[in-house]
């Protein structure tokens, strides 16, 4: 295979772009929505503390509120940070690699079992 089929070739960009330690940008947003999930489960009764007095308290939400909607935008601010997105993505890339080996293994096993075959033919 040429220089210029290798470049073309998509087989070898996507394992290029996913040499380790990499996330692709589509996995950033998926990455984003598991981290977002991760706060909600987190923050849910904070969460549920200010909805409660939302309800409560109608238009006055804004003034009367104020203590729920501090307490639960620090706990959102602290689950979403660059902290835990940083976790969430090494354990993308460490089930990635995973994924990847497990493959690789069956492939392997797949290749033995038809040279197996082929020898016990002939």
């Amino acid at each position: 295979m040429s220089l210029n089929d290798a470049r073309k070739d998509d087989i070898a960009r996507d394992n290029r772009e996913r040499k380790k330690g990499y996330v692709l940008p589509i996995e950033e947003a998926h990455i984003e929505k598991i981290v977002k999930k991760e706060a909600e489960a987190v923050c849910r009764p904070l969460i549920q503390t200010f909805a409660e007095c939302a309800r409560a308290q109608n238009l006055m939400v804004v003034f009367n509120c104020r203590d729920e909607n501090l307490a639960m935008a620090k706990c959102m601010a602290y689950e979403r940070s660059d902290e835990k997105c940083d976790q969430v993505r090494l354990r993308r890339i460490a089930e990635r690699e995973a994924e990847a080996a497990a493959k690789r293994a069956e492939e392997e096993a797949a290749i033995k079992a038809a040279e197996k075959k082929k020898n016990a033919w002939w």
